[in-house]
């Protein structure tokens, strides 16, 4: 199973959190919260996936071995993942402290933080 197979779950439980998060505060302070930890985000990411070609090329030089390229970029994803998961309990809890959110609503987002919590990369 490959690193971004592994996180696809927890990816969509995050967008879903913050698109519920978005839609039922639309505060600025919360919107601009979650922008940062989108860019970071979207940073980590980016850094992960030139580090994933960086150790490509050093295993096929002889540089690494394959199991230690793969403990590094487990260990640079579990970062990753973390992130993601920040951001999520973040929508998550801004969007449970707004008033007027429906009860589906509150469900959903009860799920998506138990979701949260038990997802392993």
């Amino acid at each position: 199973m490959t690193t971004a197979t592994k996180f696809r779950p927890l990816l969509l439980a995050a967008a879903a959190a913050s698109a519920l998060a978005l839609g039922a505060c639309g505060g600025d302070d919360t919107a601009d919260k979650l922008q940062e930890q989108a860019d970071k985000i979207q940073t980590q990411a980016t850094q992960l996936q030139e580090q994933a070609k960086t150790t490509a090329e050093q295993v096929q030089s002889g540089q690494k071995s394959a199991e230690e390229a793969a403990q590094e970029l487990q260990d640079q994803a579990s970062t990753v993942q973390e992130s993601v998961k920040d951001a999520a309990t973040t929508a998550i809890d801004e969007a449970k402290d707004q008033a007027g959110v429906p009860d589906e609503a509150q469900d959903a987002l009860d799920q998506a933080k138990k979701d949260l919590e038990n997802a392993t990369p």
